[in-house]
């Protein structure tokens, strides 16, 4: 009777060691923040064609099926043609997003004093 609680006990400690260990590692591979992009203007460029891309606000992911896009609205930098209009954008083609403030910010940082 003995050895079969103290064999019981072996396999509950191995179990609680394995499933904190779990545990830890789940907790170092997440990362350290959450990236948020509430209230920032992002300009995004597309691994499928550098050239081209977009200016977006008010950005959300969202997922359609199995995949995830990036879903904002054009934001007016002299087309008004794209200011509103909602864009999506799928994740797995996004090359580079450079992320402002606002759209003053990128302006200031995007102006051409030449």
């Amino acid at each position: 009777m003995n050895r079969l609680w103290l064999a019981g006990f072996v396999v509950l400690i191995a179990g609680l060691v394995v499933s904190v260990n779990q545990s830890v590692l789940a907790q170092e591979s997440a990362p350290a923040h959450k990236a948020t992009l509430t209230g920032k203007v992002i300009v995004v460029y597309l691994k499928s064609d550098p050239k081209a891309g977009a200016v977006l606000e008010n950005i959300q992911i969202t997922s359609l099926g199995e995949r995830y896009f990036l879903v904002g609205s054009g934001v007016d930098l002299g087309d008004t043609s794209r200011a509103g209009l909602i864009q999506w954008i799928p994740i797995d083609d996004i090359g580079r997003i450079h992320e402002f403030n606002d759209i003053n910010d990128l302006r200031a940082r995007t102006r051409s004093d030449k």
